[in-house]
């Protein structure tokens, strides 16, 4: 009787698949819009701890996944273009932070944009449109101390009575008090439902996503 010298198909295809699926997904197979989103989430806890080297590199890397997904044909949330604006400011990069947050500047849900674009005009030295961004900052926010700076920093650089570097500092200063204060002074209704923990503009009252899925973590510092 002839044996034969190969296995069945199916026998071969079964540790195969075990093998597949078995296998550690790599990094570059992960959405980058995800990449994007967990990356931005670690700035903002380095941020929150005032650890400003850390803030700045991953949101460089977050705002590098995010603008990839858009130039390669994705389109971007609202709350991921917001995601990279803010973290093409931390990172440095003004000029891409204007061209991604000018155009969001009149949209008073979107009000970061009006806040980083202007951060990152007066860092740039452009102290009338700076103010001119500062000026479409919504009351609607509800972000008091953040307002009370942004009112102060406007009326600085309008009557001259404020460099552009200084106003730029003192706004910074106070989106940090506010999100603190956020986070774990405010009231539990304070927040609304897109500002939740689970909500598209989570960063506002949260230190991180409370839908963090802690396994899902294929990136190196």
């Amino acid at each position: 009787m002839r044996i034969s010298r190969f296995k069945p198909f199916s026998a071969l295809l079964v540790p195969l698949v075990f093998f597949l699926l078995a296998a550690p997904t790599p990094a570059s197979a992960v959405p980058l819009t995800q990449i994007g989103i967990r990356y931005f989430e670690r700035g903002h806890l380095a941020y929150l701890r005032d650890d400003m080297d850390a803030a700045a590199r991953y949101f460089a890397r977050s705002a590098d996944a995010f603008l990839q997904y858009r130039d390669e044909g994705g389109s971007l949330f609202e709350s991921n273009t917001l995601q990279a604006g803010i973290g093409l400011y931390y990172s440095g990069d003004y000029d891409r932070c204007i061209q991604v947050m000018e155009p969001l500047a009149d949209d008073p849900d979107l009000w970061e944009a009006d806040i980083y674009g202007a951060l990152a005009y007066a860092r740039k030295g452009d102290a009338a449109k700076a103010a001119g961004l500062l000026a479409k900052f919504p009351e609607t926010a509800r972000q008091h101390i953040l307002s009370a700076a942004v009112h102060e920093a406007e009326d600085g650089l309008r009557s001259g009575s404020m460099t552009p570097a200084d106003a730029a500092a003192l706004v910074a200063s106070q989106i940090r008090r506010q999100l603190i204060f956020n986070i774990y002074a405010s009231t539990p209704d304070a927040a609304t439902a897109p500002e939740q923990c689970d909500g598209r503009f989570w960063w506002r009252y949260s230190n991180q996503r409370c839908m963090t899925n802690q396994k899902f973590d294929p990136f190196d510092d």
